[in-house]
């Protein structure tokens, strides 16, 4: 901040060594040596020369520097040392603007959006020319959704700085909160006009052109912004999903696989790469994608949706359970919006129950929110063959979602899909991302139904040529019966139950357990063992590649059971093979 590195007439700090390692201390914040410029600080505090108010401005240029390396760095309590430090500038000199400036946003930085709100409006209270304070109090209070007051904070800092191009992008965010969209847009259009490469404005244009059904004027400025700013990754995400959404398929998932490719280990990359071959009727292929993305993020509820919608439209059985994951994006229990859609899709409730129930909980009066039910409700109706109601369900739901073009165009393709009568429950198989592995078993001492190779073949986890998968022998368990154990892409998981048929192991009734690697496979494992932790623990023990995946295991149940819920005969013949 630059007022509080300008520093301040001698005649305030007075003669000897404190105003000495007070001016080593700026000299050595200047230049980005914050220890040095920390242990400075402190040390003027310790010599002669500083009266009351040299001291509360040592005191706040202490505290901004802890606060500094706080978010550098990441060291425990020193934002908290910060604060003190500030806090002892204000007793010492309560009327020091800078002082309640910089706890404001040392208590932003912890989260007490609040109290940080409180510092700051003293802040400008004290000095009402400052713009800073006013920017900083802005953005605190739109944390807070507190949207009015937010405004006027930011018309206050336009008319202390109106060349500064921030601060109308910021007025544009708060103008859209209010639902006043023309002033958003005129403020965007300010802002770019101050600094043309303001990558930010340019992408909140963007995303409100797309709200106001100015699609292509959107592409535009994603366009512009990608040619300032060619390594943002989140321009090209956002184009890779308008470009999909307005018809421009093969080009929207090229800019997203680009992103996945930078950025591995986002789920919602997976998620949106999924959700583009959905659209397009591919389910097989979304199905491989929405499997990845339940990997990176395990039990996410919303992912599981998705997956669990794929392989309906696929004309697959889904448990129930199934298509609920265990926690939400803070690791809590599921919440309510994918539960009530989990219980739609599972003919639990109504489309007219789920909408009942959504639009009462938290939110639900959100149109995206709203607009994502109807598009379920809709798809509830196709996998009940109810032609009419879903065209009723799916029109209302791209009307509805036309701030998400990508939900509302794959709205308006299965909608026609449905108006023109032909399948829309499944489609060709196309390979799902990532190699096919092989499999792995271990047949029981008493009985070795399956056909071996020999140990000096691929382990699991490895690309093999083809599928149908066969067996390969890891060792055998003396204390249980079969152990199986099969890693495959999602897109082939119905192969699986003619190979445990044809390898007679469909009358074991043994517990069947699906976990997940980091390469991106679905592994099957059938065991004999009481818990979950016991499987566990014998997986980690066959081999290495299970001990670095670390496998997250869910139970699914007697085999008998799921080879029924799986497969359905009659199977292609090359299955039974």
């Amino acid at each position: 901040m630059l007022g509080l590195l300008g520093g301040w007439p001698q005649a305030t700090l007075g003669a000897g060594h404190g105003e000495e390692s007070f001016a080593q201390g700026l000299d050595a914040r200047r230049e980005g040596r914050l220890e040095e410029s920390l242990e400075l600080f402190s040390r003027a505090l310790l010599g002669r020369g500083l009266d009351r108010s040299a001291q509360a401005q040592v005191h706040l240029q202490r505290c901004a520097v802890q606060r500094e390396l706080a978010r550098q760095r990441k060291q425990e309590g020193v934002l908290e040392r910060g604060l003190e430090d500030c806090s002892r500038a204000i007793a010492l000199k309560p009327d020091l603007a800078p002082a309640y400036l910089e706890r404001g946003l040392a208590k932003g930085d912890r989260g007490d959006w609040q109290a940080a709100a409180e510092d700051l409006t003293v802040a400008t209270a004290l000095d009402p020319d400052d713009p800073e304070a006013h920017h900083r109090l802005a953005e605190i209070l739109e944390r807070q959704e507190r949207y009015p007051e937010a405004l006027g904070a930011c018309n206050r800092l336009i008319a202390l700085r109106p060349a500064f191009a921030p601060a109308y992008r910021q007025r544009g965010r708060l103008h859209q909160h209010l639902g006043k969209d023309d002033a958003a847009l005129r403020d965007y259009d300010m802002a770019l006009r101050l600094d043309p490469r303001d990558g930010d404005a340019r992408m909140a244009r963007a995303a409100l052109r797309v709200a106001r059904g100015e699609d292509s004027e959107a592409l535009a400025d994603l366009d512009q912004a990608l040619r300032q700013q060619p390594d943002n990754l989140e321009i090209l995400q956002r184009r890779g999903y308008l470009r999909a959404a307005t018809g421009d398929v093969a080009r929207g998932r090229a800019d997203l696989e680009q992103v996945l490719r930078a950025r591995p280990r986002d789920y919602s990359l997976a998620v949106h790469r999924g959700l583009i071959d959905f659209m397009e009727g591919e389910f097989s292929r979304a199905e491989g994608w929405f499997g990845q993305a339940m990997e990176l993020a395990p039990g996410h509820p919303i992912v599981a949706l998705w997956l669990g919608l794929a392989r309906l439209r696929q004309g697959m059985a889904v448990a129930p359970d199934a298509l609920l994951g265990d926690a939400d994006d803070d690791g809590q229990a599921p919440r309510d919006w994918p539960r009530t859609m989990a219980a739609l899709l599972g003919g639990r409730l109504t489309p007219d129950q789920a909408l009942a129930e959504v639009r009462s909980q938290p939110g639900g009066g959100d149109p995206l929110k709203v607009a994502e039910s109807l598009f379920f409700a809709g798809q509830r109706m196709i996998l009940a063959g109810a032609a009419p109601q879903a065209a009723r369900w799916l029109a209302e739901g791209a009307e509805q979602g036309r701030s998400d073009p990508l939900l509302r165009r794959m709205a308006l393709r299965d909608l026609e899909r449905v108006r023109a009568g032909g399948p829309v429950l499944t489609a060709s198989r196309k390979a799902a991302p990532g190699p096919v592995p092989v499999a792995a078993a271990v047949p029981s001492p008493a009985k070795a139904p399956v056909q071996a190779r020999t140990k000096t073949e691929a382990p699991a986890g490895t690309v093999a040529a083809a599928l149908p998968v066969r067996p390969w022998p890891l060792g055998v368990d003396p204390d249980h019966h079969a152990i199986l154990l099969l890693s495959f892409p999602a897109e082939n998981r119905d192969r699986i139950g003619p190979f445990l048929r044809r390898n007679g192991l469909e009358a074991t009734g043994k517990q069947v357990y699906f976990f997940a690697t980091r390469k991106g496979h679905v592994l099957v494992y059938l065991g004999d063992f009481p818990t979950l932790a016991a499987a566990k623990a014998r997986l980690q023990e066959l081999t290495p590649a299970l001990r670095e995946g670390q496998p997250r295991i869910q139970r699914i149940g007697p085999l008998r059971q799921w080879l029924a819920s799986i497969v359905q005969p009659p199977w292609p013949e090359e299955w039974l093979q």
